[in-house]
């Protein structure tokens, strides 16, 4: 359907927020910042219309279905004591009335294949930082990931290496052939 292009005014400019560190306009038309509040959802004017609280959000995305991906930490009981962990939030309905919805949570190193067979490793495992989140035409997610552990002499990925997802959050392995160091 033709569409007459609008164009957003330059001034005034966008103001309210703690320490920007990403924006994004999604398929839905909406600009999402991330600050240290979490992600702003706006409209095309600026005006908000509310702020989903993501703990140390860094990043965000949307995919084609509309669902929003956002790079962040998430709190996490392990053996009796609390780690602060990489995460990615799936959320939905982000810009509707009676949403968001959060869908999944993919946290690091729970939703990595290769850490299926190595156990948990306390503080390396909270070194670990999602850097960067892409979208695929099939609602897949790439996740780009940093840490401290890049040996090749064990069955665990490298920390830095990006994951490969499925629209349902499955995860299909890495990228190989990247050199992690």
């Amino acid at each position: 359907v033709p569409q007459n292009v609008g164009y957003v005014p330059v001034l005034p400019f966008f103001q309210g927020f703690v320490n920007p560190v990403d924006v994004y306009v999604g398929y839905d038309e909406m600009v999402y910042v991330v600050d240290d509040m979490g992600v702003h959802v706006l409209d095309q004017k600026g005006t908000r219309h509310r702020v989903i609280n993501i703990p140390g959000a860094t990043d965000v995305v949307m995919d084609r279905r509309l669902h929003l991906y956002v790079a962040g930490r998430v709190t996490q009981n392990v053996g009796g004591q609390n780690y602060n962990l990489a995460a990615v939030y799936h959320l939905t309905n982000t810009s509707t009335a009676d949403g968001p919805y959060f869908i999944d949570t993919l946290i690091h190193p729970f939703d990595d294949l290769s850490r299926r067979q190595v156990a948990f490793r306390g503080a390396d495992d909270e070194a670990v930082r999602f850097t960067g989140l892409v979208t695929l035409e099939n609602n897949g997610l790439y996740v780009s990931r940093t840490g401290p552990n890049n040996s090749f002499n064990t069955t665990a990925w490298p920390d830095n290496t990006i994951l490969r997802y499925t629209a349902d959050g499955v995860n299909l392995g890495h990228t190989n052939g990247l050199n992690p160091v």
